[in-house]
């Protein structure tokens, strides 16, 4: 059972390993599948952005 608690910071984890910081478990990608570019423009502390999560049961 996933316990999102933390203010701050969102984990995705391809393990099934989870804490505060967990958001999702058993993930597809990992870190290093991230673009560079969008690492780049993440980087900068003026990007804002937005996410949608769904959950859906299988």
């Amino acid at each position: 059972e996933l316990t999102y608690t933390d203010e701050i910071d969102m984990v995705a984890r391809k393990s099934s390993y989870t804490c505060g910081r967990t958001l999702m478990v058993q993930c597809d990608k990992a870190a290093v599948d991230i673009p560079k570019e969008l690492v780049e423009f993440l980087q900068d502390p003026e990007t804002v952005i937005k996410v949608q999560l769904i959950y859906e049961t299988p």
